[in-house]
């Protein structure tokens, strides 16, 4: 099949039991291919999230695991089983982990956060980035304790002098719906196109009402569509700077 789209990277997502247990999954899989998907990055916060994604392993799929610091189940990793992830090399990044401001704990965030990135550190993995409203420890923690972590923040949409003060780290911005729709997106677009180290990405978590993997990769270019209208740089530029970041990850 002929498509007009390649090299597509879905920089965050969480495939799950609706996807896996369907009949149809291998089809899914070949119809996001076939519109031009080459990477979709899940993320797994539970461990029986984890092993789905181990018994229906694709090529395109790109696995990390991560202790969230705010969403709670009943089997979420511990860190030990975040380094034994990394040290058999059974996951590609770490993630999604950070800070949040609806967790109260602030101590237990800023503890579960500093491990996993010790052990990013360690086997120099790429890290996906949760913030919710405290940007500026993100910021203190990773100058001050890590400053060669790579990776970005998923779904960002913080602020131009947020955005900017990040640049001064060695991570990057993942561009969903949240910054499209916001008021300041043209200025604070056109500045993160311009720094050059950004991805973009659907979020989707899917349920029992989604058609398959081809909805996130159409999900994935109408939010490319989007940002390039806003900024005005080509839709394939766009694409093609997004993938020469994936492949330096």
């Amino acid at each position: 099949m002929n498509c007009i789209y390649k090299n597509l990277v879905d920089s965050h997502c969480h495939l799950n039991k609706s996807i896996f247990s369907s009949d149809n999954y291998k089809s899914y899989i070949q119809e996001a291919v076939d519109n031009g998907m080459s990477a979709i990055i899940s993320s797994a916060l539970t461990k029986s999230d984890f092993q789905l994604h181990l018994d229906n392993r694709h090529s395109i799929i790109r696995l990390t695991a991560g202790i969230h610091p705010y969403y709670q189940a009943q089997d979420i990793f511990r860190v030990e089983d975040i380094h034994q992830l990394a040290k058999n090399k059974m996951i590609w990044g770490i993630g999604e982990i950070g800070f949040d401001k609806r967790n109260p704990d602030h101590t237990y965030q800023y503890k579960i956060l500093y491990e996993q990135l010790e052990i990013a550190r360690t086997y120099n993995l790429p890290v996906i980035f949760h913030i919710v409203g405290r940007y500026n420890e993100l910021f203190t923690l990773l100058r001050d304790h890590f400053p060669d972590i790579r990776g970005y923040i998923h779904g960002f949409h913080g602020s131009l002098q947020l955005m900017k003060m990040l640049t001064k780290l060695n991570i990057g911005f993942s561009i969903g719906t949240q910054i499209i729709n916001q008021k300041n997106a043209k200025q604070v677009l056109k500045a993160i196109f311009d720094y050059g180290y950004y991805y973009f990405e659907t979020d989707t978590v899917f349920d029992e009402d989604m058609s398959g993997l081809v909805e996130i990769t159409n999900k994935l270019i109408d939010t490319i569509k989007s940002a390039s209208e806003l900024s005005s740089f080509s839709v394939k530029k766009l694409i093609d700077k997004q993938w020469e970041n994936f492949v330096s990850l």
